[in-house]
């Protein structure tokens, strides 16, 4: 199990990597050509953020699981917003009281979580952030599929592709984090195979973003040109 844990680890660091590399990639060459664009490259930046925070934290703790809430937290505010502000047309108040409750839920999650003992046993580890995050952008997502299906003018292929993308890994993000607490205790293989489709299918949204935001995004010349 230790050699898994150590390629686990190791493959972990792909993440950082090409976050970095996309980043760097997107400020040189290109610039938002939609204000949603905004909204993606800031969810990259602060995965990356999250992401290496997450490591330093374990130099002084033994686990690093309160950045479960706390990403869960940034994600909601920042891709909720985005769907607010360009992709909900209609039933608005509902989408606004959605992420009022599950904002709130989170919220108090993170709280409970920061009051206790962060270096306790955690083999009773059980978050619902991540869940509740996760159905919550999945049904922002299936909301605003299902307005554009019926509006009768053309869709906006841009909007679509990225909602559809987003609804994707959110529910993927649903059934993965429904038994986080086996995935964080059990002494299996199992878990070991499901962090890796996990790890994979995380590289390839980002990848998937960072895509995006350069097929579509406006030419610049680059910061370091002659």
């Amino acid at each position: 199990m230790s050699n898994w844990i150590q390629w686990l680890d190791a493959a972990t660091w792909s993440i950082p990597i090409l976050l970095t590399l996309s980043l760097a990639a997107l400020i040189c060459y290109r610039k938002a050509a939609n204000p949603w664009d905004y909204y993606v490259f800031a969810y990259l930046a602060i995965a990356l953020i999250v992401d290496l925070s997450s490591r330093y934290w374990l130099s002084f703790h033994t686990d690093n699981l309160v950045f479960v809430q706390l990403y869960a937290l940034a994600e909601l505010m920042l891709v909720g917003i985005m769907y607010m502000r360009f992709f909900l047309t209609r039933l608005r108040k509902i989408g606004w009281l959605l992420l009022f409750f599950t904002g709130s839920f989170v919220t108090w999650e993170f709280a409970h979580h920061i009051l206790q003992d962060t270096d306790q046993d955690f083999s009773y580890y059980q978050s619902y952030s991540r869940v509740v995050v996760s159905a919550t952008l999945v049904t922002y997502g299936l909301m605003s599929l299902l307005q554009r299906v019926r509006r009768s003018e053309r869709m906006d292929h841009q909007k679509v592709r990225l909602i559809v993308a987003l609804t994707f890994y959110y529910s993927l993000n649903f059934i993965f984090y429904l038994p986080i607490n086996f995935f964080v205790t059990a002494h299996t293989h199992f878990k070991f195979l499901l962090w890796a489709i996990n790890l994979l299918v995380t590289n390839v949204f980002y990848i998937y973003l960072t895509l995006y935001l350069w097929r579509f995004g406006k030419k610049k010349k680059p910061l370091f040109s002659g």
